[in-house]
Formats: structure tokens, C-alpha cells, sequence
């Protein structure tokens, strides 16, 4: 059982580090009456690297320390008393602006307790002296005259940053040299947010890029992001924003082992978008109103031909640049709502590689208080960003124990379990009641642990555990418990055995009553031992025979299945096209010549006296137009034949088919409409007569999805018999079938229309036949040739509509 998954507790903030430090004797002497340690005097020194606030007391001192807020730290001692001039101390000098001892009650035992305000936050360590205690404080962060003041939890003021986020979009000119690879473990040096507009922009500098995996949270409303292997080295915790969209943010060190992760907490008023960007010497989270969640990742590396933008933004007026700020990083910085410089200045930039891609999500998400939360996955598709790891099996679930609290430093040896479970209840505001068997002691050393955690190992190290009560966190032994469960279980059978029958008589509407027989007899858990179902198949009705409680759970059951079941209409369309055009041109012409004394025009010669000879070229094409023309002389010596034939074909063909089929949600519909062609075979001197389709069909199962879309199965088919094209045979025609069919699956929105599927076929012809040479001759050429020009365009196109039924 994972207590971080199963309550929501107060969203009072846990103290990100506690340390119990119990040094002798077993148990928490501090709880006892005696023996009693007197404070004696409080006194301040300096010291390397900061102050020093020394306990004079009468003996050792037990102590539980921690910090509620940046510059505050209260030490607790429950076995310790006081005396009246050690009540008050004041150093300003050494930055203590006071320490004041003062009593409290915890359960009901009078507690000691010393609280130090700072000038400024820093850490703090307690060494156990001969002479008492010593609270040795750290050196306050540094801060330079540019650098803009870090923001105390009070109201402080943050810098503006709308007028100076500048975008310059620099033309890439070479390749840089692959940026070396970040070291496994960072460390964030320091945080430095600015108010842009209502939003916010938190630059997080480090000693290298800084991998980051943001996502979201709500109620309340909040933006987290997760250091994967870095390690917080920033003193402050808070930082007061204020801003229209964002009240704080918080860093604390989630976790140190296996792998250290760095938390970033945006607190917001209303929900809002985020960027993310890894620079060269760490990242950039902006906050504001408008954007979208987005992690911006480089390119590896690109080329001149095809170069990434970059942006270079500019902080807020008197802040001090980090070294690598001026880098560039990706044009997709962040959208802000800012107000739009007149000119955008170009500059000439390197492109660099992006260290590698962010790890898988980290499972655990929720901070301290709201344990039950489970962040969103925000994810954005880069094609170019695909790795080799996003195709890799990914785990959905794991058995796995996975902690969500604030961690926590823990120092404990020989403590009595009780009293430290009473001070996890101070400290967590948790409601804890004990059995009275718990009992043992605790000797730990934690350090940056989940607080979840650190109460689960102490429970099982002393063979306990707990259950939750609505808001009360009872703890017993793990036997009892188990008993306690078993027991239980035990009464309920018996109570359940007990209790009287109830018989029902539910008719049912839209679902078979066999189908839902089955559905409760099969699986065991929804009858009792004493339950029975019988099914009156004529009018479709259940007999339950249960007890109350299981009838009433199994009639909701039934009212939930037996509903109508959505119906999708279907409407195919196939579109087809055809266009033609043909031109045919070409000649027949030829001549008849004779020469010979009985016509009076012999040659003269007594050889050859006479001459007759004939030609002919015929290369006619087509018929549609003929022009023919004879020439001849007087005596008809000489005739010359012409003939010029021409034709044309200019056609277009348009071909629609619909069909349309409406069906139930996962049922198989089919329509069909055509022709069923005979085919005659003889096999054995037997004639057999087969029947072959040639039909427009469709055949489709939809499933309506939850977001109202429809996934369908589709069969499109057009099948044409060709009479013109039949195969004469022995017994009868055989004619050809001309097919156009589409089989796929695809994903439509209700009503709307997507192409399925289409084929665009060209086919453009130019013959010429001719008299070898003597075609070639320019324009006399056209008497020795004809010419045929044929061009055929067919187009299928094939659209799909499922449309639901609305009842």
C-alpha cells in the first residue's frame, strides 16, 4: 500500500530538510522528565564561513531542527530548560537579527524552543560541544551590484522582464563542432526568476545544459519540473513572484539516490502554459498565459542549406549575465504575451548540438501534500528528435512502491518508534493513533529521502504497518492487521450468508438476455455464493435470485449494459474520369503516265519509243473527312490522284457510384449491386456454368470511439464487364471484367469526408508512318507520311463518409 496514492492531507508545506539527531541512550531522552539540560547563556561569534550562535548548557542536548521559511530556523529540545538572561541575543553585524528562546506544548510535554531570523537565507548545522551546542551558520549567497535581488519569501518586488525578452532570428552560416557531452551529475548553481507580464521566467543557471522534464498539476494549479541528475546547490528555497498568473517558486532537492533530481515548483493562481529550453549553461522555464506545455529541443546539428533559428533573449535591466547566456538556443524559446519590438534585429549565429534528449518521465509527480495526484504527460512530437529509445518497448504499469513526499534528512539512533512517530505527526500534520503493541526502536541515517519513505522503512524494520482511516493514520503491528483483514473478511462471508434473498424479474431492452446470463455466471465475483441467474428467452428477461446488496449492484450493472447501440451510416462514393482525344491526318495520291505514238507523244526515240508507268503512296488514316481530287491533261496521258483524310475525337467521361449502408456499431455491413456474368467450362464433355461477379460493393465494420470519431474497416470494390473486349471460344464469350477495389482501415470524424484511396493513369501517344527519306523533306514531306496523335487521361478517386445516428 502506498500511502503517497491514498490521501490528501492538508496542503500545509512539509519542511523540505528535518534532521532528528538523537546521539545517546536509547529511545528519545528528550521525551523523559529527567535528566534536565539548562540553557545557561546564548552568545554569538564569527566565524569561517559564517556565524556562530553558541549554547552554554549544563549537558548534552537533544535536538530536532528545520527551517519553515528562507532566512528562519527554529531548534527544538525537548529535555531543556532555560534560564532568564539567556532569553534574548541580537548580532546584526554577523547577520542575526535576533534569537529568542521561548516554551511551546507538544502532546501535552513542555518543549524548549529556539528560533533564529537571519538577515539572509543560508544554512545551518549543529555541533554537539563539551560546553553545549553551536549553531554554525553558512555564508550568505553573494550578490553582486548587476545582479537583481533574490526574492525573500516577504513581498519583495521582481524585475520586469516583458521589454527586455527580445527575439533575434540570426541566419546560420556554418556547422559548429558537436558540443561536448554534459557530465552525469550537474549542480544548479542559482535561480534567478523575472515577472513577465502575469507570467513568470525562471532561469535556472548551472555548471552545464540542464535536462528537464516539465509537466503540470492541479488543485491547486502548478508547474513542476524535474532535474533529472542535478544537484541543488541554490540556498534559497523561495521566491515570492506575485504576478498576475503566479504567486511563488519554489527548488528543493527531490531526491539523491539512485539519481539525484533537482524539483522546480511554479505555484499558480489559474492554470497556465509553459516552455521549456536547455541552454549552454542550464535552461529557461517560462510561465505565462496563453502558451502551451512545450520542451523545446535543438537539433544535433545542421547544415547551412537547412539551419535552425536561434534566439538570444535579454535579461531584465541591471541583472548579471551567466557565462554561455549569449548562446543560441532554439527559435521556439517561449510565446510569451510580450509587447512586439518595432525591428527585429538579424545576426549571423552557430549552430550547436543539444545535449542528449530528456530521460523517460519520472513516475513520481506529486509533491508533498497532494499525494494523490498523477501528472499529465506532455509530450510533443519532434520527427526530427526520433530516436532509436521511441521505439522501445515502454512499461505501463509496475508493481513497483513508487514515494511522493517532500524528502526529508533524517538522524536517528536507539529512538523509541512512538517518539518518533509523534514527531512525523508534528511535522507532516498527519492524525496518527498507535496500537498499543508498537513498540521498538529506530537507528537511521536518511538523507534526502522522501518522507513517505523514511515512515515506510522504519514501520518495516520494526515489523509494522499501517491503514488508513478517512483522515487518521493508524499504525499496528503487521500481524494484528492481518489478522484484523482476515477476520473481517471472515464476518462479512458469514454476514453476507446471513442475510435474506431478494428475487428480481429485469426485462431487457437492447441486449440479449443469454449474453448478459453469461456475462454475470462467468464471472464469479459479481454473484454470491448464494446467487442464480435464469433466462426466459421468449420475452428476454433475467431472473436474479441474490441477496439485497448484490441484487441492487447487479440491476445497476445491467442498466448500464443494456443500452441502444449506436448506428453509423456509411456512404461510399467512386469517382471516376476519363478524357480522350485522337487526331489522325494522312494522304493517298498517286499518278498514271503513258507515252507511245498512238496517242501522239511517243519519246522520238527508237528506244524506249513508247513509256507507261504508275505510283502510289497510301498513307490515308481515318475516316471521318475525305477530300479527293483527280488532275488530268486532255488526252489522258498524265492523271494525278489526291486524296486527304483527317479525323478527330475529343471525348470526356464522368462515372459516379454511391453506395450507401447503414449499420450498428461493430456489425459487418455489406450492399452489392451488378451484374453476375455466366462462364460456361467443360471438363470431361460436361458443360458447367459458373457465375462470376461484376458488381459495386461495399462492405464496412465502424467502431464509434469515446471521442464521438469513427474507426472504420472498409472493402470498396467496382468490378465492369468489358462486352466490347470478349473472348470468343468453343462453347461461349468469355468477357473481361475490369476491377477498381480499395481495403484499408482509417480513422474519420462524424460527418466528415476523407479520400480513401485514387489512381491517375496517362497514356499520350504521337505515330508517324511514312516514305523512308522522303518523309523528311520540310512541308513536302507531309505527301510521303501521315499522322496519328492519342492521348487518354483516366482518373479514380475514392471517398468515404460515416456519419452517427442520432437518436
Amino acid at each position: 500500500m502506498k500511502l503517497g496514492d491514498r490521501m490528501m492531507i492538508k496542503n500545509v508545506r512539509i519542511p523540505v530538510v528535518m534532521a532528528i539527531c538523537v546521539l545517546l541512550g536509547p529511545g528519545l531522552p528528550g521525551w523523559a522528565a529527567d535528566p534536565v539540560t539548562v540553557i545557561r547563556g546564548l552568545a554569538a561569534e564569527a566565524a569561517e564561513p559564517g556565524a556562530v550562535i553558541h549554547l552554554d548548557a549544563t549537558g548534552e542536548l537533544d535536538t530536532v531542527h528545520y527551517s519553515p521559511q528562507p532566512g528562519v530556523w527554529i531548534v527544538e529540545m525537548p529535555a531543556a530548560s532555560w534560564m532568564e538572561d539567556a532569553a534574548r541575543l541580537t548580532a546584526p553585524g554577523l547577520g542575526i537579527e535576533r534569537a529568542e528562546l521561548s516554551d511551546v506544548e507538544e502532546f501535552g510535554k513542555r518543549v524548549t524552543r529556539l528560533t533564529v531570523w537571519l538577515a539572509e537565507p543560508t544554512d545551518m548545522e549543529l555541533v554537539q560541544v563539551a560546553s553545549g551546542l553551536d549553531l554554525r551558520f553558512g555564508a550568505p549567497p553573494a550578490r553582486s551590484s548587476e545582479q537583481p535581488a533574490q526574492v525573500e519569501a516577504a513581498p519583495a518586488e521582481l524585475p520586469a522582464a516583458d521589454d527586455n525578452l527580445v527575439r533575434r532570428l540570426p541566419t546560420v552560416t556554418a556547422v559548429a563542432e558537436p558540443r561536448p557531452a554534459a557530465p552525469s551529475t550537474r549542480s544548479l548553481r542559482s535561480v534567478v526568476p523575472a515577472r513577465s507580464g502575469e507570467g513568470v521566467v525562471v532561469e535556472l543557471r548551472g555548471d552545464a545544459a540542464l535536462q528537464g522534464e516539465p509537466f503540470t498539476l492541479d488543485n491547486p494549479p502548478r508547474v513542476v519540473l524535474d532535474l533529472r541528475g542535478v544537484v541543488n546547490h541554490e540556498r534559497q528555497h523561495l521566491f515570492a513572484v506575485n504576478s498576475g498568473l503566479v504567486s511563488q517558486v519554489r527548488v528543493a532537492q527531490f531526491q539523491t539516490t539512485p539519481e539525484p533530481i533537482t524539483r522546480v515548483v511554479v505555484d499558480l493562481k489559474s492554470p497556465a502554459g509553459y516552455e521549456f529550453d536547455v541552454t549552454d549553461s542550464g535552461a529557461v522555464l517560462a510561465v505565462a498565459a496563453g502558451t502551451g506545455p512545450r520542451t523545446v529541443v535543438a537539433e544535433s546539428a545542421v547544415t547551412a542549406a537547412n539551419a535552425a533559428n536561434s534566439i538570444e533573449f535579454s535579461r531584465p535591466e541591471g541583472a548579471q549575465a551567466a557565462a554561455g547566456d549569449g548562446g543560441a538556443v532554439d527559435s521556439a524559446l517561449f510565446e510569451l504575451p510580450v509587447e512586439p519590438k518595432p525591428a527585429v534585429q538579424a545576426a549571423a549565429a552557430v549552430a550547436e548540438e543539444t545535449p542528449d534528449p530528456p530521460a523517460a518521465r519520472s513516475p513520481f509527480v506529486a509533491d508533498s501534500k497532494q499525494l494523490i495526484e498523477r501528472a499529465p504527460a506532455a509530450q510533443v512530437f519532434n520527427p526530427e528528435s526520433l530516436t532509436e529509445e521511441d521505439f522501445k518497448p515502454t512499461e505501463v504499469s509496475t508493481q513497483e512502491v513508487q514515494f511522493t513526499g517532500e524528502p526529508i534528512t533524517l538522524t536517528l539512533k536507539d529512538a523509541d518508534i512512538k517518539d518518533v512517530l509523534r514527531t512525523f505527526s508534528a511535522l507532516t500534520q498527519l492524525n496518527i493513533v498507535l496500537d498499543p503493541g508498537v513498540s521498538g526502536s529506530v537507528t537511521v541515517e536518511l538523507r534526502d529521502v522522501p518522507w513517505d519513505q523514511a515512515l515506510d522503512l522504519i514501520l518495516r524494520i520494526n515489523g509494522l504497518d499501517y491503514v488508513l482511516e478517512n483522515n487518521v493514520l493508524r499504525v499496528a503491528p503487521t500481524s494484528k492487521l492481518a489478522s484484523e483483514k482476515s477476520a473481517r473478511a471472515a464476518f462479512e462471508r458469514e454476514q453476507e450468508l446471513a442475510k435474506p434473498l431478494k428475487t428480481v424479474v429485469k426485462p431487457l431492452s437492447y441486449s440479449s438476455a443469454q449474453e448478459v446470463s453469461d456475462l454475470l455466471t462467468t464471472e464469479s465475483y459479481l454473484l454470491s455464493d448464494r446467487g442464480s441467474v435464469v433466462v426466459d428467452e421468449r420475452t428476454n428477461k433475467l431472473i436474479i435470485r441474490d441477496v439485497v446488496d448484490r441484487v441492487e449492484g447487479i440491476l445497476r450493472l445491467i442498466e448500464t449494459l443494456d443500452q441502444p447501440t449506436p448506428q453509423v451510416v456509411v456512404e461510399g462514393r467512386i469517382v471516376e474520369t476519363t478524357k480522350r482525344f485522337a487526331r489522325e491526318l494522312g494522304v493517298d495520291w498517286g499518278f498514271h503516265s503513258i507515252m507511245d505514238a498512238e496517242h501522239g507523244n511517243d519519246t522520238g526515240l527508237e528506244f524506249p519509243n513508247s513509256i507507261e508507268g504508275d505510283g502510289r503512296v497510301n498513307l490515308a488514316r481515318g475516316n471521318a473527312g475525305v477530300i479527293a481530287f483527280t488532275f488530268a491533261d486532255i488526252l489522258n496521258t498524265f492523271n494525278l490522284d489526291f486524296l486527304l483524310s483527317a479525323s478527330e475525337l475529343d471525348g470526356l467521361l464522368k462515372i459516379v457510384s454511391t453506395p450507401r449502408v447503414t449499420t450498428q456499431n461493430l456489425q459487418k455491413a455489406t450492399i452489392r449491386s451488378g451484374y453476375q456474368l455466366p462462364v460456361q467450362t467443360i471438363a470431361n464433355n460436361t458443360v458447367t456454368v459458373q457465375y462470376v461477379d461484376a458488381t459495386l460493393k461495399l462492405e464496412v465494420t465502424p467502431q464509434i470511439t469515446a471521442e464521438g470519431t469513427v474507426n472504420l474497416m472498409i472493402n470498396l470494390k467496382k468490378q465492369d464487364p468489358d462486352f466490347s473486349g470478349a473472348i470468343t471460344g468453343s462453347v461461349s464469350n468469355n468477357v473481361p471484367i475490369f476491377t477498381r477495389d480499395v481495403e484499408t482501415q482509417l480513422l474519420v470524424r462524424d460527418g466528415g469526408t476523407t479520400v480513401i484511396g485514387g489512381i491517375y493513369q496517362m497514356n499520350d501517344q504521337n505515330n508517324q508512318n511514312g516514305v523512308p527519306g522522303l518523309n523528311k523533306i520540310p512541308v513536302l514531306g507531309w505527301l510521303f507520311k501521315n499522322d496519328l496523335t492519342s492521348l487518354r487521361h483516366d482518373e479514380l478517386l475514392i471517398f468515404i463518409t460515416p456519419r452517427i445516428v442520432k437518436y
